[in-house]
């Protein structure tokens, strides 16, 4: 049985990285099929990892691959904030 962890494991050996961070959210899933086209990017894989894990995949310049969790926004600087619709942009 190979996981998404086996997976990214092998992505990260054919890229060249080191796996810095292998305990994330769904690492233990069990991968039943090929999710992945024959001439799919390595970087394709880290974006699925990630999506499925709630996290971002970075390559930090230690050459290590790292998934990182956001980490909950406090619900009182949520609601204070104001965001302009128009721009995108936050504004007080």
């Amino acid at each position: 049985k190979i996981t998404v962890l086996d997976v990214t494991k092998e992505a990260c050996n054919l890229a060249g990285l080191e796996l810095a961070t292998e305990d994330f959210a769904n690492c233990n899933f069990i991968v039943d099929s090929n999710q992945f086209e024959v001439n799919a990017i390595i970087r394709q894989v880290f974006q699925a990892v990630a999506g499925i894990s709630g996290s971002f995949a970075k390559i930090k310049s230690d050459n290590k691959l790292y998934f990182i969790t956001p980490k909950l926004i406090d619900s009182k600087k949520y609601v204070s904030s104001r965001f302009n619709e128009t721009e995108g942009k936050k504004y007080n």
